[in-house]
């Protein structure tokens, strides 16, 4: 995938005046005494409750007198913001977690070559899933984050209705996966499929049909694209006929599917343990991998800010490379419904163990061949993603207009943000 990210990045340190503080000469060798470093984040629950837990671990067992203190900043969103705020206060904490698309974010943010081999496991970024390293990584192979909480989306079928319409196959297209949806409404009267995410739908339709910056090499945006166009049209026309539905209010369709109103769904990777409580032993169900010939890989990266001293870096660099061995990847992930990062986690034992008994994290593994990062890196690109995609996705599946006048609207109110962020 052509990545933008390296004319973004280096653009925003040149017009900051930051780029001085990524030097390599800016690395410390060693940790000469005790030294505290912040890490905020934006978790909740299990997965909070986790990540403190390997914290307090690395907290403990570490010998450089490195201590970790972890701060939830709220919600993602919030996040955000705060790093914003901060960042223009110059009060930023040592690091973060935060999404590939926070542009605003990415000033203040610190590139990490130079600390490989600085700590005790000596992680490797050629370790990390490509896929996932692809998201923070430029041209020149610049790395401005370590991806850590990452998911993909899958289909969660209901193997009883699937049963029932005598589906005994799954599909190996999505044209397919809707022809298994139409025969699951006529056999069975239940809705066949529907999707979590709409602008995941586009955004991935997008990339599965090679257009992964979104525009021509003139800069123009080809959302009207005719093979974009056809997938939209299969989603509309399934919609139309009965059956395949949106989330709608429901938000998720997790609980839809638990109560036997759809008998699948793509959904993230991440919420399977609501499906799991909503089917409560009511029905048999799976997943398996969804038939597009690019899938998302989503979640966010751990940053390092470039206003923390050199120890601190270090300090952060060495956590990190805690959090990334093979067992605390395991831990987290199966305690999260997250994703490996690394290849070796992946590979070990103590995964395989997890494989075994989770299905859902082997579909997940089996998808990874087709990750793509399906939101390009520049200015505005989340703007568009976020809310226009949002505006454009939901009035064609409401009638609201025809999709190719639709899409070409959408053309041009990317251009509009485009050109608002970057010229």
């Amino acid at each position: 995938m052509k990545k933008l990210l390296s004319v973004f990045i280096v653009t925003i340190l040149i017009l900051s005046g930051c780029g001085s503080s990524n030097k390599t000469s800016d690395v410390a060798t060693e940790i000469t005494g005790p030294v505290t470093i912040e890490f905020w984040h934006p978790f909740t629950a299990d997965v909070e409750g986790k990540l403190q837990e390997l914290t307090d671990k690395f907290n403990k067992e570490n010998t450089d007198g490195i201590t970790v203190n972890l701060t939830n900043q709220g919600k993602y969103d919030d996040l955000y913001n705060k790093i914003k705020a901060s960042g223009e206060s110059n009060s930023l904490p040592t690091m973060s977690i935060a999404y590939a698309t926070w542009e605003d974010a990415y000033e203040y943010v610190d590139k990490l070559n130079g600390y490989e081999g600085l700590s005790d496991t000596n992680l490797k970024f050629d370790n990390i899933i490509p896929a996932y390293l692809d998201e923070v990584k430029d041209s020149e192979g610049n790395i401005y984050g370590v991806p850590y909480n990452k998911s993909t989306e899958v289909v969660f079928y209901n193997k009883d209705l699937a049963k029932k319409a005598n589906i005994t196959e799954t599909p190996k297209t999505m044209e397919e996966l809707f022809e298994d949806a139409k025969k699951i409404k006529e056999e069975t009267g239940v809705v066949g499929v529907g999707f979590d995410s709409l602008i995941n739908y586009l955004a991935t339709s997008m990339s599965s049909n090679g257009i992964d910056t979104w525009m021509d090499k003139d800069g123009n945006f080809m959302f009207d694209d005719a093979k974009v166009e056809e997938d939209i049209k299969i989603y509309q026309d399934a919609i139309n006929a009965g059956y395949a539905r949106t989330a709608g209010e429901d938000g998720f369709l997790s609980g839809p599917f638990g109560s036997g109103q759809v008998a699948s769904f793509v959904g993230s990777t991440a919420g399977a343990s609501y499906v799991a409580s909503g089917v409560d032993d009511k029905f048999e169900w799976g997943t398996f991998v969804l038939p597009s010939e690019k899938v998302i890989e989503q979640g966010a990266n751990i940053v390092v800010f470039n206003t923390a001293s050199p120890e601190e870096k270090l300090a952060a660099w060495k956590y990190i490379d805690f959090l990334l061995q093979d067992q605390n990847v395991v831990d987290f992930t199966s305690s999260t419904g997250y994703l490996p990062v690394t290849n070796s986690a992946i590979k070990s034992d103590a995964y395989k163990e997890i494989l075994a008994k989770d299905p859902v994290a082997q579909t997940a593994v089996d998808t990874k061949d087709k990750f793509a990062t399906v939101i390009p890196q520049f200015k505005g690109a989340n703007e568009i993603y976020q809310t226009n995609f949002k505006r454009t996705m939901n009035e064609i599946l409401d009638g609201k207009g025809d999709i190719d006048t639709k899409l070409k609207e959408l053309n041009e109110s990317a251009k509009s943000v485009y050109d608002l962020n970057n010229i």
